[in-house]
């Protein structure tokens, strides 16, 4: 598959503008509840966000939280992959301790697991 390199900078850039609105809420080991209510908050961001940036901005973001485009599908999977990556090779915590709940490796595989 090839992706469109213009197109995955775009979505690259707007991923996280939900973030300015909501923070950073973790979602790993969230509970049926907690994920509802996360899409629920994030929803109700969009639409602010939406109203707040320029037209093209927004176009962007609306259609990277669709992930209906392999560009947008492949950058969430980055986002998600990146921190967990950078923590292992670099011998950080903090995305491991924040989302998982784990301090070394065999505990994140055990949180894997679960999820």
């Amino acid at each position: 598959m090839s992706y469109d390199p213009g197109l995955l900078s775009q979505f690259a850039v707007v991923h996280d503008l939900i973030e300015l609105k909501t923070g950073d809420i973790a979602t790993f080991l969230a509970t049926d509840d907690e994920q509802l209510q996360k899409e629920l908050i994030e929803q109700a961001a969009i639409r602010e966000l939406a109203a707040q940036l320029p037209p093209h901005t927004a176009s962007m973001l609306e259609r990277y939280e669709s992930q209906e485009e392999p560009e947008a599908r492949f950058v969430r999977y980055i986002d998600k992959l990146l921190p967990v990556v950078v923590d292992i090779i670099g011998n950080g915590v903090r995305v491991m301790k924040e989302d998982y709940g784990a301090s070394n490796l065999s505990q994140l595989e055990e949180c894997h697991k679960m999820l």
